[in-house]
């Protein structure tokens, strides 16, 4: 009855395209059985030789036991040695005694792993969103130090991860080693921040054991070994100062998650302002939660949608008890006694991940709109770290270490598929969600960009993608997690073959995993733990012939042409959605194989033969013409663009692409101090600038995007304007290429209410080239942007006398962000703009401003023309304070406040000519200073809010431009004789981006 109802709960979760996915991977797929392309290229390239996977290895000198004993000083503490420990971190000093499984022989060692000083430097290969996750601030390493040993010959530093490599001498039976441990200001799972600490893997060098896997897997990696450990002491030290800073509402506490009487990697250890415990025993389970605030009133099963904060605690005891039901609805209860400890923390690269016997999860958890369909994500997030936990012990102990690290994260995740069968939740993503909403901006960055907290918890997928392998477990190899053997062991033997792997395997964890799915399978399966257990191997599909015809009958025949490309052999099923005029859909799917399997009784030599490029023939009948054909519709392969990666490799995986067009931006603009200042109603209005700009292109198209933009300001009635971008060079995220040349066309209505009393039709046309190598554009950390633009600009008069007007404008910037440390940036911008009239004499309007929104911040923009103007400006951009969670009606959170100093000079030339420019009086100059929030919006997406106070340092009177008297002439337009009045000695201006 167990095999029964696994094996429906499986059917039940599985779409029809998953099950049509789970293909033979010797036979192609039924619908695609009549054509097949000979292979482009010669088998085995990439690789000279791929023997069968290694055994796993047996015997060897092992640790055996760990007992650990800790002391801990929180930042403003003095150390022994009389040194303060900075604020915001934390400092411990650990004695740690191992010992081993049997007498030693002389010269054998043992390899420890170091967690604590695996982040050296500061990673340079993340966005600053996903630098986010890690770094709270300027970079602090961290790290440990040995500072003595007891019992080993010798002790040495080894390798680019700086392993602890022990000699024994003959008969040792242990060894003692101290140990300083630098706690960094960093975001979990090891640093501190804002007193809350995590030590998890940290707490001492961590036995190891050669990591084993397939033949991709890079050599020299290792992974940690469990072992029978004991935390003797864990505490801080005395204190005056520290006990000075305690009260009872402040007291500070050390946690250990204990790891109970078996074999385990690690113990979790956290220390720092007392947590609120919520506590209960559950079949046998004792579960504690640990959370940074009270619970609050609403409480589960209780809790309404909407509160200021969720019942975290509430929450996880909920998704415990059910996954326990689970378990023992399986015949698989956990063991009686068994501790789990949930504790909520500063943790930003998930909103939860799983350690051994504890699971830690964000403190911005459930920090997004309260809508039942997204919760779901972090609430899935949640239930993978406890499901992991769960599953943990069933192989810990029982399997080699690195069999054991996958196959329970495996398990957890087929466990955590059963809790959602039975929750009833939808197999939705976020794309399902909002893919009829990517006209809105944030919601296109969001899906395709996939810069947002946790972007991971929320995209389908077959992969643990991890920018940074920064967990204990993970950090020293290349090994997947369990997921993706899951995923694709599913994809390969169907869900009733998935049942029997697993149902095995949970009634005997000892066994070897190949030969449980060979037994599922009914088919040697060496060359698919051969090929997954290690990197995913880089490949691309795409679409890339697509021919149909109609039969005689009326129905049609169609012949669509999938290449596939690949570093290395690699054997996947691939699936086709293809789907009629009318929407009846047909699901299609490959095995993936290009080449002959051969001796079906060495499969991972047949795999070695695989060619890595050629080409797939689907055929299929339809009774309606095809309106799309799209590769790989549910995300069951990761694809990587081949060198030179400038593309997207998903843009070629639609037949047609599908077209994008979306809003870029509503902006509204307002001079506040100009606003407040004017005297007359077209003077305010003209204040105020507003725009609406669209982008349109083909879905994923990096080559090439249209523009829109709808405007007026205070010159313009109403400006239309069409534009493309020709886009190249190497991306800089994975929406956008670094280089383009932009061709832009306007035409716009003038009036006459601003310091030109004639109004027209301008037309505009703009060619430029820019080269833009920043990847984040709300705050960005890193990068630059050249520019060389040149306009032709014409006015033409719809009323006599028609005195038209004509000019080329050229203008270059050079803006550069010079990065001193996480959070605190120099920002600097050269622009220069030039004005040649070409027939007839230049208004207003045509001549370069000094002042404004994007010039001068203290200048009105009708303060100061010229024929040529220059700019340089500079910003120094820094953080206060992160890790805020200010809820603003669950639309938005306050995540970090910040500051920005900024200056700027200008030199203006005459108005009539480029005489005087750099002149004694052409000079302008401004500083300011305004607050910034970085937000998140719904909890995910990005977004910047900038108020600038700004001062002019310097103002001239008397000043001729186009035969007007400036200031004056302002005043006289207005109708204000005191034309000072209009000039504020310091202006306001609310930006919802940066200047530059």
């Amino acid at each position: 009855m167990r095999a029964v109802a696994w094996a429906c709960a499986w059917l039940l979760w599985a779409s029809p395209g998953q099950r049509t996915a789970a293909a033979d991977p010797r036979a192609l797929a039924a619908d695609a059985a009549r054509a097949v392309k000979s292979p482009e290229a010669e088998p085995g390239a990439a690789i000279a030789t791929l023997a069968s996977a290694p055994p796993l290895p047996r015997g060897g000198l092992a640790i055996a036991e760990v007992d650990v004993s800790l002391a801990f000083w929180r930042g403003g503490d003095r150390r022994p040695d009389g040194t303060r420990v900075r604020s915001g971190r934390a400092w411990a000093r650990g004695r740690a005694r191992y010992v081993l499984d049997r007498p030693a022989t002389a010269g054998e060692t043992v390899v420890l792993l170091d967690f604590a000083s695996s982040m050296p430097r500061e990673p340079s290969s993340l966005d600053e969103v996903a630098l986010a996750s890690y770094v709270d601030g300027p970079f602090d390493p961290g790290g440990l130090e040995i500072t003595g040993h007891d019992g080993a010959r010798s002790l040495t530093r080894a390798g680019p991860r700086r392993d602890v490599v022990v000699t024994l001498a003959a008969g040792a039976t242990s060894f003692e080693l101290d140990y300083a441990i630098d706690v960094p200001h960093r975001y979990w799972p090891f640093g501190c921040v804002r007193g809350r600490c995590s030590l998890s893997g940290a707490l001492a060098p961590l036995p190891s054991e050669p990591a084993v896997g397939g033949v991709y897997l890079p050599a020299g990696g290792r992974v940690v070994a469990p072992a029978h450990w004991h935390v003797r002491e864990a505490a801080f030290v005395d204190d005056t100062a520290a006990a000075r800073r305690s009260s009872p509402r402040t007291a500070f506490e050390v946690v250990v998650s204990d790891p109970g009487e078996g074999r385990t990697p690690y113990p979790g250890i956290f220390f720092g302002p007392r947590w609120h415990r919520t506590q209960e025993w559950y079949r046998g389970v004792e579960l504690t939660v640990l959370t940074p605030w009270r619970r609050p009133s609403g409480q589960v099963p209780d809790d309404p949608r909407i509160q200021y904060r969720s019942d975290v605690a509430g929450i996880v005891l909920s998704i415990a008890e059910e996954l326990i039901d689970l378990l023992d609805a399986l015949d698989r209860p956990p063991a009686l006694g068994r501790r789990i400890t949930v504790v909520q923390g500063p943790l930003r690269a998930a909103v939860a991940q799983a350690h051994p016997g504890a699971v830690m999860i964000s403190d911005e958890a459930f920090e997004l709109f309260p809508a039942k369909r997204f919760r779901r994500f972090h609430e899935d997030a949640i239930g993978r770290g406890l499901a992991d936990v769960l599953a943990e012990a069933e192989f810990d102990g029982v399997q080699p270490s690195s069999r054991a690290l996958w196959l329970s994260s495996g398990a957890g995740f087929a466990l955590l598929q059963l809790w959602r069968t039975q929750r009833d939740a939808r197999d939705e993503f976020a794309h399902d969600m909002l893919s009829r909403l990517t006209f809105v901006p944030a919601v296109d960055r969001f899906l395709y960009t996939q810069q947002a907290s946790f972007s991971s918890a929320y995209f389908r997928g077959v992969e643990d993608e991890m920018p940074l392998r920064n967990h204990p477990l993970w950090f020293a190899h290349a090994l997947p997690t369990g997921r993706r053997i899951h995923e694709k062991l599913g994809d390969l033997i169907g869900p009733e073959g998935l049942d029997r792997f697993w149902l095995e395997l949970l009634a005997y964890p000892s066994r070897d995993p190949q030969r449980v799915a060979e037994r599922a399978f009914g088919r040697d399966l060496g060359w698919f733990f051969a090929q997954w257990l290690g990197p995913y191997p880089a490949v691309d599909y795409a679409i890339v012939g697509f021919d149909s015809r109609r039969n005689p009958d009326g129905s049609h025949h169609h012949r669509i042409e999938v290449r596939k490309l690949s570093a290395q052999p690699l054997v996947e099923p691939v699936q086709l959605l293809v789907t009629e005029v009318g929407g009846k859909q047909h699901f299609l799917s490959w095995n993936g194989e290009l080449g002959d399997a051969g001796d079906a009784r060495d499969s991972v030599a047949a795999l070695a033969r695989e060619p890595t490029r050629g080409t797939h023939v689907f055929e299929l009948d339809t009774s309606a013409r095809v309106r799309s054909a799209r590769l790989d519709p549910r995300s069951r392969t990761v694809q990587t663009p081949m060198p030179k990666a400038n593309v997207d490799p998903l843009f070629d995986d639609r037949h047609p692409p599908r077209f994008r067009f979306l809003y870029t931006g509503v902006g509204l603009s307002i001079a506040a101090s100009e606003f407040l200042s004017a005297r007359t109603a077209t003077a305010r209005f003209n204040a105020v600038t507003g725009f609406a700009s669209f982008e349109s292109s083909l879905r994923r198209d990096l080559r090439r995007t249209g523009h829109v933009q709808i405007a007026r300001d205070r010159e313009t009635d109403i400006a239309v304007g069409l534009g493309t971008n020709l886009w190249f060079g190497r991306k800089v995220n994975r929406q956008r290429r670094r280089a383009r040349v932009r061709l832009y066309e306007s035409v716009s209505l003038l009036n006459g209410r601003s310091l030109d009393p004639r109004g027209g039709v301008r037309v505009i046309e703009t060619v430029g080239l820019i080269d833009d190598t920043r990847g984040f554009a709300w705050w960005p950390e890193r990068g630059r942007w050249l520019s060389l633009t040149s306009s032709a600009r014409h006015t033409i008069r719809t009323d006599a006398p028609h005195d038209n007007r004509h000019d080329i404008t050229i203008d270059a910037a050079w803006i550069q962000l010079w990065r001193l440390a996480k959070d605190h940036v120099i920002a600097t911008s050269l622009f220069a703009e030039i004005v040649n009239p070409i027939r007839g004499a230049s208004e207003f309007r045509a001549l370069a401003r000094v002042g404004g929104i994007g010039g001068l911040q203290g200048y009105g923009a009708d303060e100061a023309f010229g024929r040529g103007v220059f700019l340089a400006q500079a910003e120094y951009r820094h953080v206060y304070v992160n890790d805020l969670h200010l809820n603003l009606a669950h639309l938005a959170w306050l995540r970090s406040l910040g500051g920005v100093l900024f200056a700027g000079t200008a030199s203006a030339s005459r108005c009539d000519r480029l005489g005087g420019w750099f002149g004694a009086r052409s000079w302008y100059g401004t500083v300011g200073y305004a607050l910034m929030g970085y937000f998140s919006i719904l909890g995910v997406t990005p977004q910047l809010v900038r108020l600038e106070v700004a001062v002019p340092l310097v103002r001239y009177r008397g000043e001729t431009c186009q035969g007007r008297v400036l200031p004056d002439y302002l005043g006289q337009v207005q109708g204000v004789p005191d034309a000072t009045r209009l000039l504020p000695p310091v202006s306001f201006n609310l930006l919802f981006q940066h200047n530059f």
